[in-house]
């Protein structure tokens, strides 16, 4: 019996790191780690014997491809926080991120007066041709009631295969509305602009997907012809960006400086990758320029701000950024899996590293106002009439308070209101707004 459990053993072992080392990339890739030797994967017998017993006595049945999923994530989470390994099924949410493209009605929603409402519909969608609009609420979809359902369980709700009918009820105001939209490709645009005045333009950018340079450079165009005159300023909202694709981070910093470094890339040993620089050729060149940032802003986001603020092209404004200076790479397998990798980190202008939390920091820091400011303030007039005996104890409440609410980000509502709405109630826009006005 022993020799039998050895041959399975063996032969276990013999499939487990075909398999994994497979994983990683073929026949080839296995080959070439093999000829370094082989006492550096000797740890796989390990792993193939954990494998036979989970396999022969584990109480439930248990899918291979699951343990082998999960056995590359524990192997990510050795690595650091930015690496990690992707399911099929999350390569799809992937691809939408760096396309724009996905199969849907076209609309986002959010959490507004203890509702589930429509906080945006993409233009030229099914929902747009259809007369939804933002502000509608969403009673259930498919018949489906949505109380109680996260936004992450409604947008997958919505979402479906392209052709396939999705039933909507609606509350608008005092009526209940019924849809029936067909879901088709839609493309979501990362790229948002409004002109504040002739000449004077903001530009939201949620995220760096495909083409993001190219559309901003396209609406700052048609933002010309519409304000009839050259544009003289902008303002470009960062906040909560959280990347994506390095090269149209490149292509934006391109469309303001004409040289200067961009950003170096260095690998393992810091060992230089990659060196870029700004090329000449840009067509706003001389633009008054002011970004606003905060927490939610990293990496792709990071290279502009610091790029522009490192050759006093921009002023940066709002808070802190998140301080991701590393550069991941996609290895992507035959099975739609794909292993996301650290494979460098990037230095701005004079070596400056934004990693490790250290961020960009703002040329003004502008905290964005939390919403209960106003009845802390209220507390402590309450708190000012108390006895002197209980005041100890009341600031000790207060201190705690204060310390322990955090300033909020402008809500997503905000971002999509009218540009004159968003300057009287968002300080940070309002700021960044006066600077560009004085810069130019």
């Amino acid at each position: 019996m022993r020799s039998d459990l050895h041959r399975t053993l063996i032969a276990t072992s013999l499939i487990f790191v075909v398999m994994a080392l497979g994983l990683l990339g073929g026949s080839q890739i296995t080959m070439a780690a093999w000829a370094k030797g082989a006492d550096r994967y000797s740890d796989l017998d390990t792993f193939a014997q954990a494998m036979h017993h989970i396999e022969r006595h584990f109480v439930d049945e248990i899918d291979p491809t699951k343990l082998i999923y999960g056995a590359i994530q524990g192997m990510t989470k050795a690595l650091d926080k930015h690496s990690t390994f992707l399911e099929p099924s999350e390569m799809s949410d992937t691809n939408i991120r760096t396309e724009g493209w996905y199969s849907g009605v076209g609309i986002e929603i959010a959490h507004a007066n203890n509702k589930v409402v429509i906080s945006r519909v993409i233009p030229d969608s099914p929902a747009d041709m259809s007369g939804v609009t933002a502000g509608d609420g969403i009673i259930s979809v498919n018949e489906t009631p949505i109380h109680g359902l996260t936004l992450t369980d409604i947008g997958a709700l919505l979402q479906g295969a392209e052709g396939t009918v999705v039933r909507i009820s609606l509350q608008r105001d005092q009526t209940h509305l019924d849809v029936q939209l067909t879901r088709y490709r839609v493309r979501d645009k990362a790229v948002r602009i409004s002109l504040i005045s002739p000449g004077w333009a903001v530009a939201t950018i949620t995220h760096f997907q495909r083409n993001t340079a190219t559309d901003l450079a396209q609406g700052l165009r048609q933002s010309e012809a519409d304000g009839g005159q050259p544009l003289r300023g902008l303002v470009i909202d960062f906040r909560d960006n959280p990347g994506g694709l390095l090269d149209e981070a490149v292509a934006i910093v391109d469309l303001f400086l004409n040289d200067g470094l961009i950003y170096e890339s260095r690998g393992r040993g810091e060992v230089v990758i990659d060196t870029i620089h700004a090329q000449p050729g840009s067509p706003w060149p001389r633009l008054a320029l002011a970004i606003l940032v905060n927490h939610g802003s990293a990496s792709a986001s990071e290279i502009v701000a610091g790029a522009l603020q490192g050759h006093h092209r921009a002023t940066i404004v709002g808070t802190r950024t998140y301080g991701k200076g590393s550069v991941q790479r996609l290895y992507v397998f035959e099975d739609n899996s794909a292993l996301k990798l650290t494979v460098s980190r990037y230095y701005l202008t004079e070596g400056k590293t934004v990693d490790d939390n250290i961020g960009i920091v703002p040329d003004f820091e502008v905290v964005f106002p939390n919403a209960t400011d106003d009845a802390l303030e209220q507390l402590t007039d309450l708190l000012d009439a108390l006895p002197e005996a209980k005041r100890p104890q009341a600031d000790t409440a207060l201190n705690f308070l204060r310390e322990n609410i955090k300033p909020t980000a402008p809500s997503s509502t905000l971002r999509l209101a009218t540009v004159q709405q968003r300057l009287t109630h968002d300080p940070q826009l309002r700021q960044a707004w006066k600077i560009i006005q004085n810069t130019h």
